[in-house]
């Protein structure tokens, strides 16, 4: 079995993936694809904490400029570990109607996720390219559903059904255990396949900075950093990294409007500390807005002013 779990930047994948593993397969084999948009891989240290195989595609993203390594990994994959399923995370910028044409990698499932208080962003950011990715997916998962008014996830379930009447649409990630998700997912995506309307592929692209911390930082720290960011009007749609802490390393997780979120993994990344920042590149005229932002970051690792 192939399952494509994907969604904006900081929907909620990895925890997903997470979940279906624990409750549903915890005695198979199961390998996890990690595409990563950055050049360091924070959800793969995650999901090596949990206990999976993780292979690692840095720098590229799987729909696109890694379209043929995908093949050979998966040969690869298959010849190692004989796996019973693979998980495709790829990165949150990736095209579904891209995904679905990987050679080498016939899916059996799609899910995608989307973080209901983050819906107006995407289609802001790119309205036809988002609009695209909906239309796709045979199942859609509204996140942090605990976060949001219920006026606020009823808008988004409503737009999302005139947008694909045909989707299947759940609230959280919790709503059902791993084992309907492994059930429910394959049986949806076989039923849509046939409706799979013809899109041109393309999205909105992005300016993605990895910086190296080698410094010990604490949830403060982090909250200090993108209030000073806030204040010169250089937000970034997207924050995570690696950190390290008193406690130890860190996964942290900065998302719009400024949720942050630290979760302690036992996995010290392979080259220290870091924090990856993704900013709308140019053709929305915010190049300028991502170098001082860059700049920012840069003081703050530092300890300048």
């Amino acid at each position: 079995m192939n399952l494509i779990v994907c969604g904006f930047l900081g929907s909620g994948k990895t925890t997903l993936i997470r979940r279906i593993v624990r409750e549903a397969l915890a005695d198979r084999r199961v390998v996890v694809v990690e595409n990563e948009s950055g050049r360091e891989s924070v959800d793969g240290l995650y999901l090596r904490d949990g206990g999976l195989k993780v292979v690692d595609l840095r720098a590229g993203c799987v729909c696109c400029t890694l379209r043929g390594e995908m093949a050979a990994t998966m040969e690869r994959i298959r010849a190692d570990f004989d796996p019973d399923c693979v998980f495709l995370e790829p990165s949150g910028l990736g095209d579904l109607a891209d995904l679905l044409r990987i050679p080498g990698f016939e899916p059996s499932g799609v899910v995608m996720l989307v973080d209901v208080e983050r819906f107006d962003l995407l289609l802001k950011l790119n309205r036809d390219h988002f609009l695209r990715q909906f239309r796709l997916a045979p199942v859609i998962v509204l996140t942090r559903t605990d976060l949001a008014s219920p006026e606020c996830i009823a808008a988004v379930r409503d737009e999302l059904e005139r947008i694909n009447p045909r989707a299947l649409i759940v609230e959280g990630c919790d709503a059902f255990d791993g084992r309907w998700w492994l059930e429910i997912v394959p049986e949806r995506y076989a039923a849509f396949r046939a409706f799979f309307p013809v899109l041109p592929a393309g999205g909105p692209r992005f300016v993605t900075e990895t910086f190296s911390v080698g410094r010990t930082v604490s949830r403060d720290d982090l909250a200090g950093l993108f209030a000073r960011l806030a204040e010169r009007d250089l937000m970034p749609v997207r924050a995570k990294g690696c950190l390290h802490s008193d406690a130890g390393w860190m996964k942290a997780d900065w998302l719009a409007p400024g949720q942050i979120g630290c979760t302690p993994v036992a996995e010290a990344p392979e080259n220290g500390g870091f924090l990856t920042c993704w900013w709308v590149d140019a053709e929305a005229g915010q190049r300028d807005v991502a170098d001082a932002a860059k700049a920012c970051l840069k003081e703050w690792i530092y300890g300048t002013k």
